[in-house]
Parts: C-alpha cells; sequence; structure tokens
C-alpha cells in the first residue's frame, strides 16, 4: 500500500512520525487539499505533544493555505 505523508522525523513511539501522520495514495488523490491539510495537522499536533523532547517546545501552528494544483508537489503554508 502506497502512502503520502511528511518527510521523516525523530520517532514518538515504534512508529516514525511519518508513518503515524501518512494517508493512503487513494485517500489523497480522492480529495488532496483536505487530505494534505490532515497530514500536517497530525504532524504538528504531534510534535507540539512531544512539548519540547528534542528542543524547543512547538506552541502552536495555522494552516494558512494549500495549493494541490501539482499533485505530485503539494504544498501546505503553516504559520508557527
Amino acid at each position: 500500500m502506497a502512502c503520502v505523508g511528511v518527510a521523516s522525523a525523530s520517532e514518538l513511539t515504534n512508529k516514525s512520525l511519518s508513518e503515524m501522520t501518512s494517508k493512503p495514495v487513494q485517500e489523497v488523490l480522492r480529495n488532496p487539499e483536505e487530505a494534505a491539510e490532515s497530514i500536517i495537522n497530525d504532524y504538528f499536533t504531534a510534535i507540539m505533544e512531544k512539548r519540547g523532547a528534542n528542543g524547543i517546545p512547538l506552541m502552536g501552528f495555522r494552516i494558512v493555505g494549500v495549493d494541490s494544483s501539482d499533485l505530485d508537489d503539494i504544498k501546505v503554508t503553516v504559520t508557527l
């Protein structure tokens, strides 16, 4: 099964953050903007839950845009 997710990050459990926040390709193709937003939301939420375990904690984030005009390169803009 192919999945789309954020590039690798440090492990929170036995699964990497990338594995925990990935989505099946079929789901991304059905609704690319919603899937991309969900992946990024899950990714940054998981980082916030670490509470600075590997450095300065992330206090918050906001998704401000999703560009799915190129399905090979979906871009999500986030403010931290």
